[in-house]
C-alpha cells in the first residue's frame, strides 16, 4: 500500500493515472465525501465503471481511500452530481444544445432565435408526462453536461416482449469537463432508467469520439437494423 504522506498530484502516474484537483486529509477524523454527488446512488456509489481501482490507506488513521480511476484518461470521477433536468434549466439546456452543433457546423439561425425556439420547445418536452427525459451533469453548482432519451411505444404483442425502445441523443459534455466520467455517469444513469422502465433497446447514432464510451456501457453495430438517410443535408458522422 501507499502511504497517503507519500501521495501528492502526478505520483500515480506509474499506475496509468493523470489526477485531477486536490484531497484534503485531515489527521482528526476520516476523509468525507466530496460535496457534489449523485443522490440517486448513495454517497460513494456514484457510477458504474470498467475502471482500475487503486486503495490508498494512511496507516496510521486508519483512512481509507478508494480512488475510481476512469478507464480513458484514469481521471477521478467523484465531481459531478447527476440529476434529471427540470424545466427552469430549459434556458440553459438550449445554449449548451448551440454550443454543442455550433462546433459541428456553420449555424444558419440567429443565436437568439434559436436560444428562443430550442428553450420553448425543451419546456414542452421536460413535463412528466412527456415521453422524453433529460439528465444533467452539474459541476460546482453549473450544469457541465447532458443527455437527452426519448421513449418510443411499440406496438403491443401477445408474446414476452418488452413494448417500449428508447433513442439516446444530444449527449454533449462542455470541453473544460471532458474526460473526467461525466458522459460515463450520464449514459449509466440513462440506461439503469431503461432497465427500470421496460425498455427492449436502446438506440442512438455515436460520433467517432463517443463510440468507445458507448462501447464500453453495451452498444454494438445493429445486425437487424436498417437506416435510411432522406435528409441530404445531415452531417452523417455527427448525429444528435
Amino acid at each position: 500500500m501507499l502511504s497517503l504522506e507519500s501521495f501528492s498530484r502526478g505520483k500515480l502516474d506509474q499506475a496509468g493515472a493523470t489526477l485531477i484537483g486536490s484531497l484534503q486529509f485531515s489527521t482528526s477524523r476520516r476523509l468525507q465525501p466530496p460535496p457534489l454527488l449523485n443522490t440517486e446512488r448513495g454517497p460513494w456509489d456514484v457510477v458504474r465503471l470498467p475502471v482500475a481501482r487503486t486503495v490508498l490507506r494512511d496507516d496510521r488513521q486508519g483512512a481509507d481511500v478508494e480512488l475510481l480511476l476512469a478507464a480513458k484518461r484514469h481521471t477521478l470521477v467523484m465531481q459531478f452530481a447527476i440529476r434529471p433536468a427540470a424545466i427552469v434549466d430549459a434556458p440553459a439546456l438550449a445554449r449548451l444544445r448551440y454550443e454543442f452543433r455550433a462546433a459541428i457546423g456553420a449555424p444558419d439561425e440567429p443565436i437568439d432565435a434559436f436560444l428562443a425556439r430550442c428553450a420553448v420547445w425543451m419546456e414542452a418536452r421536460l413535463h412528466l408526462e412527456s415521453p422524453w427525459r433529460c439528465w444533467v451533469a452539474e459541476q460546482r453548482g453549473e450544469i457541465a453536461g447532458h443527455l437527452w432519451l426519448q421513449l418510443i411505444e411499440k406496438i403491443p404483442n401477445p408474446v414476452a416482449e418488452l413494448e417500449a425502445h428508447a433513442y439516446i441523443t444530444n449527449v454533449y459534455v462542455r470541453p473544460g469537463a471532458r474526460g473526467a466520467g461525466a458522459g460515463e455517469q450520464l449514459v449509466a444513469t440513462a440506461l439503469d432508467w431503461c432497465r427500470g422502465n421496460g425498455v427492449d433497446s436502446v438506440i442512438l447514432w455515436p460520433t467517432a469520439r463517443s463510440r468507445p464510451l458507448y462501447a464500453r456501457h453495451g452498444f454494438v453495430l445493429p445486425q437487424d437494423l436498417l437506416e435510411a438517410v432522406l435528409d441530404g443535408g445531415r452531417v452523417l458522422g455527427a448525429h444528435a
